[in-house]
């Protein structure tokens, strides 16, 4: 492999594709566009971030970001669950459940909670309706995605499905998917998927303007989604103490006790969620793996003393 023009630390500090063209230009890569400056650096950041990346039984893969004295943990997982199997499954409830033993809060991207974590009080995080109300077109790409992907999950399989959804690079899409496809039963293949995930997604700025101008779908269901699971992240306990208030409202279920029925389980999960939220340390957001980058982005600007 050539040595790369540009060191990922390099990249990070970038803001802009015409940031990146002038950078690249003066290092004298052989670019003369916007579009050529990106796809240089997809390439050249894949291969300074991607490496087989296997963890063993020591909890959920992630990335954590200490601001002031509370601590995110960041675990990004397979996108949905279609086709996961029930060793991967049960891991993950496993993984979270210890994580609600010790008293942290657990976030969970949206639709996660009722085909995984029905049963578990873990806070599901409705950014749709936010995004909805700040980005208009929004539900327009997000219905024409989600009426899209089932057909070509069918029609074209898996490695070509997420080839379409990554379309800078089929290459680099088929041995992402390859990643993606292993993690459907192998739980020690999330911490690859993570990485190659990172690797493929250029730094946030850089894909929010190249999505701007090329791909508005993406920009409105990838970056604008894990920039408001950020926020919601980063506003965490103003939520808890007022979903708690509320869901003391739900019923009159003991907090100290296990209720019975189903109905009071659903309310004493709700309180119990919202109170773990309250002062908490530690706090846990479970997404799909297309996300965490972003919102570590968020996450550790925020802790930088930037506005997020």
């Amino acid at each position: 492999m050539t040595k790369p023009i540009l060191t990922a630390e390099e990249y990070e500090k970038i803001g802009s594709l015409d940031e990146l063209l002038e950078t690249l230009q003066k290092k004298d890569a052989h670019v003369r566009s916007k579009k050529q400056a990106y796809k240089f650096a997809k390439q050249e950041w894949w291969d300074l971030n991607r490496k087989e990346t296997y963890a063993s039984n020591n909890g959920l893969p992630g990335e954590s970001v200490k601001i002031g004295d509370i601590t995110y943990h960041v675990h990004g997982v397979n996108h949905g669950f279609l086709g996961v199997k029930d060793n991967v499954k049960d891991y993950l409830r496993t993984e979270t459940k210890k994580f609600l033993d010790a008293g942290c809060p657990v976030y969970v991207e949206e639709g996660f909670k009722g085909v995984l974590f029905e049963d578990m009080a873990v806070e599901e995080m409705t950014d749709i309706r936010i995004a909805i109300k700040n980005y208009p077109d929004y539900i327009k790409y997000a219905a024409k995605r989600t009426a899209v992907l089932p057909l070509k999950m069918v029609s074209t399989g898996l490695v070509f499905l997420v080839s379409s959804i990554f379309p800078n690079s089929k290459k680099r899409g088929i041995q992402l998917s390859n990643v993606l496809y292993k993690t459907l039963s192998d739980t020690n293949s999330i911490a690859n998927l993570q990485n190659a995930t990172k690797s493929y997604f250029l730094p946030e700025p850089l894909e929010c303007d190249w999505n701007k101008d090329y791909n508005k779908e993406s920009l409105l269901t990838i970056n604008k989604r894990s920039e408001i699971m950020a926020y919601l992240a980063l506003k965490h306990e103003s939520f808890a103490q007022e979903k708690y208030e509320r869901a003391k409202l739900g019923g009159d279920v003991s907090e100290d006790k296990e209720p019975d029925t189903i109905i009071e389980k659903i309310v004493y999960n709700k309180i119990k969620n919202a109170k773990n939220a309250i002062g908490a340390k530690e706090i846990h957001v479970i997404v799909g793996a297309g996300h965490q980058p972003g919102i570590l982005y968020y996450l550790k600007k925020k802790a930088r003393g930037v506005a997020a």
